[in-house]
């Protein structure tokens, strides 16, 4: 797979005056979009001294092991000396919608990976469910605290707070009476987007406990454009485990595109 940049399409005419006012703002704060685009630039091939200004150039495209090769290089000892740093993925986004003045709403979600590897966070979980059997397996996978009605009723009558806790997970036989408390829960109130409800507990709270949080980071500026920034995988990893990982993210990104939304809609 290919680190290839997709510069963003024409917009309608439709929205001429958002980008007009858009344009002027630009001009007046001397800004520069931050959208990718080396459409106007000088081919590589053009390039006739091993001295060069990259920004005249168009920007040279890697495969995930080649741009894996280029980091371990500058990680070895005697360099940076981090030859296990932690892998980053900015992924571009392009955040328009069938509807041409409207653009995608903020979004967060949890990824974990089948190519597991530590990225430093732990999350605090709630996990509901009824049997026995269920609130063991939610012990066992780590979760912070596990109960049944108990916890609905604290949490509704305050004694408990999900300000302390980074989710909660509810099996699917909970769920009518979590509904009592939807109000006193909001975010956290399980949902099929979210992915915080099912019949196994010990996925669930895995998931959850040991996924990682990402959240959609929207331009001030330009409504059309954001991107979601997370870690994917350590250097020590090999190529395989790392380009699956970097599709797992994209294959959740892209859960968040809207229905008939023109254009690409995710760009590493």
């Amino acid at each position: 797979m290919e680190t290839q940049k997709v510069p963003r399409g024409q917009v309608s005419v439709d929205v001429y005056f958002m980008l007009t006012f858009t344009n002027v703002i630009f001009r007046r704060l001397n800004a520069v979009s931050k959208k990718f685009n080396d459409e106007n630039r000088k081919e590589l091939s053009e390039i006739v001294d091993n001295v060069y200004i990259l920004e005249h150039y168009k920007e040279r495209k890697l495969s995930i092991p080649e741009a894996l090769a280029f980091l371990r290089e500058t990680h070895q000892e005697g360099i940076y000396d981090e030859p296990n740093a932690l892998v980053q993925a900015k992924v571009e986004l392009d955040l328009r919608t069938k509807k041409k003045t409207k653009f995608v709403e903020n979004f967060r979600s949890i990824i974990s990976f089948s190519n597991a590897f530590e990225h430093g966070t732990k999350r605090k979980v709630v996990a509901i469910c009824k049997s026995d059997d269920d609130q063991e397996a939610a012990k066992n996978a780590g979760a912070e605290i596990v109960g049944s009605t108990d916890i609905i009723q604290m949490l509704k009558a305050g004694e408990l707070s999900m300000e302390n806790f980074d989710d909660l997970v509810c099996h699917g036989d909970m769920l009518i009476e979590l509904a009592a408390i939807k109000k006193e829960i909001n975010y956290y109130f399980p949902t099929k987007q979210r992915g915080n409800i099912g019949f196994d507990m010990a996925r669930l709270v895995t998931h959850f406990v040991n996924g990682f949080e990402y959240k959609l980071i929207k331009d001030d500026i330009e409504p059309d454009y954001g991107y979601v920034q997370l870690p994917f995988g350590r250097l020590g990893q090999n190529d395989q485990a790392l380009e699956e990982n970097i599709e797992t993210v994209l294959s959740s990104i892209d859960q968040h595109k809207p229905p008939g939304a023109p254009g690409k809609h995710s760009t590493l």
